[in-house]
């Protein structure tokens, strides 16, 4: 069988651009609304991918994408209260040691005396930009080799 010609050119839907990500206007729209629905639903309400798709309609997979998207993770810990250390003596004592060695495992003695777990050193230093994950280094190293 041979396939009609068609009598016009089809377009591309994809003409909108957010945070990198090309997309048709009507999902661009779409996001948006669910953009300013998303303090009320993750920071009041504290709720995940799961609970907040069936409220809007969506997949929770549909909703993870659309928080990748926005660059937004959402705060859910799935009924866990999440505790907040005293960080503030933390410059002072951790910094030091792991600026010397390089080394997390090296901040074991402060862990000690800070009464916190290793884990929970190695999170604190990520999140405050003093540490890179193995993932992000990689990635600087892919992109640095592919402009060669």
């Amino acid at each position: 069988m041979r396939k009609k010609p068609r009598p016009y050119e089809r377009k591309n839907k994809a003409t909108v651009d957010l945070n990198g990500t090309l997309m048709s206007p009507l999902k661009f729209s779409r996001i948006m609304a669910f953009k300013d629905r998303l303090p009320e639903l993750d920071d009041r309400l504290r709720l995940g991918a799961e609970d907040i798709g069936p409220r809007l309609g969506k997949s929770a997979g549909c909703i993870r994408d659309w928080c990748r998207i926005l660059g937004h993770r959402l705060h859910n810990h799935n009924g866990r209260t999440v505790f907040r250390y005293d960080t503030s003596a933390w410059e002072t004592i951790v910094l030091p040691v792991y600026r010397r060695t390089g080394s997390v495992r090296a901040t074991a003695a402060a862990c000690s005396q800070l009464k916190v777990s290793y884990c929970t050193i190695n999170r604190w230093l990520i999140n405050s930009g003093y540490r890179k994950t193995a993932w992000e280094k990689d990635a600087g190293s892919c992109r640095n080799n592919s402009t060669k």
